[in-house]
């Protein structure tokens, strides 16, 4: 027997729909994001599967293809597919259940399709912007998290059930990924251009080991930042028919190497001044979100080139000085 889910992915909740083979509704919830939640759609699956869950296969669709979430998903044995939001009308169009897409891994990279296997290898999808410390000193990150936020009145008062949440059980990444981050962190903290990959904006341990592992360390590797931004897949191409010019996306590239970059890009744009004012120079033009967030990537990557052939660490003022206008936003 095969049960279909299909997974409404927000950012408190999940509105989750079971459908047998032929495409008829079985059952309908929306539900919480968390243990709570998950619980709850095992209950839901459960309920339809009865004595033939043993020998049934659960298949679902989500928007996304990383996170806790879809990490207890893969742990339970389901066979989970990623399927991109703007993608989805077509896919409906075509497909009445998810067949032929590629099932997600728990660490955001693909896996060939299996029942109950969990992911392999560190999810990199956080930017590794800091740890958060410990309680008790959760009540004072609280309020002043409230305060950036432009919050006002009783924080503290308002900062408790932040706290009462968070400690509340969560979804959490499988005990060997933990270890394995914990592993990365250890060595690469040893390689001479630690230092300078993580002073990169958006770039930490784990997600500076990815950009290094896959960028090489060989320092004569690339003659040029546009041949590291050529080999990142960050750079444009440029088609010249005549009188016309078409620039267009590399689409033939290192899908791990550029998910890290869009992954820093994503992160840089909210904490370096200089690359939030580049996004939004790109946004201005017109550009779309995915298109902006790559030419910072494209830019960071530069920057980066920079940093690693002079050996110095990353300074906002002297990145962004061919951008004066990043420099003062």
């Amino acid at each position: 027997m095969r049960l279909f889910v299909g997974d409404d992915w927000a950012e408190a909740h999940h509105d989750v729909e079971l459908m047998d083979a032929s495409g008829r509704r079985l059952a309908k919830a929306r539900l919480p994001e968390g243990v709570a939640g998950m619980t709850r759609l095992h209950a839901m699956i459960g309920e339809q599967l009865g004595e033939e869950a043993e020998e049934a296969e659960v298949i679902i669709g989500i928007e996304t293809d990383r996170g806790p979430w879809v990490a207890a998903l893969v742990a339970a044995g389901y066979t989970v597919y990623a399927v991109n939001p703007l993608q989805a009308a077509r896919y409906r169009e075509r497909l009445s259940v998810p067949h032929g897409l590629p099932p997600a891994a728990a660490g955001g990279r693909r896996q060939p399709a299996s029942r109950g296997g969990q992911g392999r290898g560190p999810d990199a999808q956080d930017a590794d912007l800091g740890t958060y410390p410990p309680y008790p000193t959760a009540a004072a990150l609280a309020a002043s998290a409230l305060k950036r936020a432009g919050r006002r009145g009783d924080l503290a008062a308002k900062a408790s059930p932040i706290q009462a949440a968070l400690r509340t059980e969560q979804l959490s990444r499988p005990e060997v990924v933990t270890a394995l981050h914990k592993e990365v962190e250890a060595h690469f903290g040893r390689h001479p251009a630690a230092e300078i990959i993580c002073s990169q904006p958006g770039l930490g341990a784990v997600l500076g080991a990815r950009v290094l592992a896959e960028f090489g360390d060989d320092p004569d590797r690339y003659t040029s930042a546009k041949a590291r931004k050529n080999h990142a897949g960050t750079s444009p191409i440029t088609r010249a028919s005549g009188k016309k010019k078409v620039i267009a996306a590399r689409f033939v590239h290192n899908d791990r190497l550029i998910d890290a970059l869009i992954t820093q890009a994503a992160a840089a744009i909210r904490f370096s001044p200089g690359a939030r004012a580049y996004y939004d120079r790109q946004r201005a033009r017109d550009a779309d979100y995915n298109t902006a967030l790559r030419q910072v990537a494209n830019r960071l990557v530069g920057i980066l080139h920079g940093c690693l052939k002079t050996g110095t660490l990353y300074d906002e003022a002297t990145a962004w000085s061919s951008h004066p206008e990043s420099v003062a936003a």
